[in-house]
């Protein structure tokens, strides 16, 4: 059996899959992050470092009981979050999370570098990603950047937990603006613009590469006889690519969580005039091509804990907003969400446009607003499709993955506003089944897995068909749409 740890946002998971990548034992333990009124984001390590400690426990108890062996463990982790640790690896300040806002204020400093970063690294300059992160700790934490060893993320951080190696890979050394796409290293140039010192970077693997074995200590505590090599599977995006078998141009994968990207793969780095489309390495041959919402299952979690005062770590809390969705018609009776709760992720760092209910009146329901967070998410997801499809000359089918395809309405959404069949996995494992794919490859000749990916979405996957009536109105609104936002500045 291998075990994927699978670290998101806001949970981590362990899944343990059989050789035919059937997942036998799922675990999940929730890791919300602090979101802070001054737009601070932050996580304390220590969660996730007990997340870990726990998801390992259960699943060799779940092996214990089938007397089954442990193989080999993969790890697939979110990108770009930031914290400074000392030699033995503890946290020296509470990590910066991806979604934090708190070096907008420094961006203006990057304009004069900002095109050739992104020529680089492929990635604009932008609060998201991690180097910036790495400068306002320098900057304004001087005495805990001295005292650092590394800048890491959750990803570098697991994988010393499970094997004392300070290591990271490229799809996710890629989401930092300090490496080199071409080069698929450090870049020396990138690094001397924000000034870090490069020994605080982890050492670089490949995606799929055996990083190193469980470490003594480990195996100990949980009575494990013999080595257990550990794979760094690759980040989470990269890894929910190719867990659809997606590994050459022509298919486009949205991926809602707690943010929403829309995906696809080249065979060369994709840049166009407005530095807003993204690419990284990805988890197996060629470059990811990415465009990113900041906020979407966020915004439908937030939803349902304000507006049912409740949190939703109690299923039923969704299930009472789903049902309330289904009465309200599409075009959710007039009722219009602009979902950039977080302020749109530009290089500029203009962020005065937030998120907003638009068109609300007396008769306005629960339902109807938790329906436009659904077809706000999905007229932005739109957005950044056209743009990939207009700068990669291709017209992708769309397959549908993340915690938010779980909900089967959410999903006739988007191929209604997309226009287009929408595929959609029912076990939204995407992730983790990508990431079980180049855990295996590290042991088998299989250089993709995808003959596995392939059999999986036959056995698994729903396709939602658009339905022409909705589609036809959703154009109209998608119309009004632009013309709103752009009377209320929007970008």
């Amino acid at each position: 059996m291998i075990l994927i740890i699978d670290a998101g946002t806001t949970s981590i998971r362990g899944i343990l899959y059989d050789k035919e990548g059937n997942a036998a034992f799922i675990s999940q333990h929730h890791s919300s992050p602090q979101f802070l009124p001054d737009g601070r984001v932050e996580q304390n390590p220590l969660i996730w470092k007990q997340l870990l400690e726990t998801a390992l426990k259960e699943a060799v108890e779940h092996l214990d009981q089938h007397h089954l062996s442990l193989e080999a463990i993969g790890l697939t982790a979110f990108r770009s979050p930031v914290f400074p640790v000392d030699k033995n690896g503890t946290p020296l300040l509470p990590a910066i999370m991806w979604q934090d806002k708190r070096t907008d204020c420094l961006l203006e400093r990057f304009s004069s570098h900002h095109l050739d970063i992104y020529m680089r690294s492929g990635l604009p300059v932008s609060s998201v990603f991690s180097a910036i992160k790495m400068y306002w700790i320098k900057q304004y934490k001087p005495e805990e950047y001295q005292q650092s060893w590394k800048l890491i993320g959750i990803y570098e951080y697991l994988l010393f937990l499970l094997t004392g190696r300070m290591v990271t890979d490229h799809s996710v050394a890629s989401r930092t603006n300090l490496f080199n796409l071409q080069a698929k290293d450090w870049d020396d140039k990138l690094i001397s613009y924000f000034g870090i010192d490069k020994a605080k970077l982890a050492e670089l693997v490949s995606p799929g590469s055996v990083c190193g074995e469980l470490c003594k200590k480990i195996r100990k505590e949980l009575s494990i006889s013999g080595s257990i090599p550990v794979v760094a599977a690759g980040g989470d995006q990269q890894c929910s690519v190719l867990g659809f078998g997606i590994t050459t141009p022509g298919t486009i994968t949205v991926n809602t969580g707690t943010g929403a990207y829309v995906l696809t793969i080249s065979p060369e780095p994709v840049r166009n005039e407005a530095c807003s489309i993204y690419s990284n390495v990805a988890a197996a041959g060629d470059y990811l091509i990415e465009s990113s919402l900041s906020t979407a299952g966020t915004v439908y979690r937030w939803f349902a804990e304000v507006s049912t005062k409740t949190t939703t770590t109690e299923k039923n809390n969704f299930s009472l907003l789903d049902s309330e969705i289904a009465q309200s018609p599409p075009g959710a009776n007039g009722v219009m969400l602009i979902p950039r709760f977080k302020g749109p992720a530009d290089p500029a760092g203009q962020t005065f446009s937030k998120g907003a209910f638009l068109n609300l009146d007396l008769s306005t329901k629960r339902g109807d607003m938790a329906r436009a967070i659904l077809e706000g998410i999905s007229f932005e997801l739109h957005e950044r499709i056209i743009e990939i499809e207009s700068q990669t000359n291709t017209h992708n089918r769309i397959f549908a993955s993340g915690g938010m395809t779980r909900f089967p309405l959410y999903n006739q959404i988007l191929a209604d506003i997309f226009q287009r069949p929408v595929t959609s996995m029912k076990n939204g494992e995407a992730t983790a089944f990508g990431a079980w794919l180049n855990t295996n490859r590290a042991f088998t000749e299989s250089q993709t897995g995808v003959e596995f990916s392939d059999n999986m979405k036959e056995a698994e996957a729903d396709t939602y068909l658009p339905h022409r009536k909705h589609s036809a109105l959703y154009r109209s609104i998608l119309e009004r749409r632009k013309q709103t936002m752009k009377a209320l500045g929007y970008s």
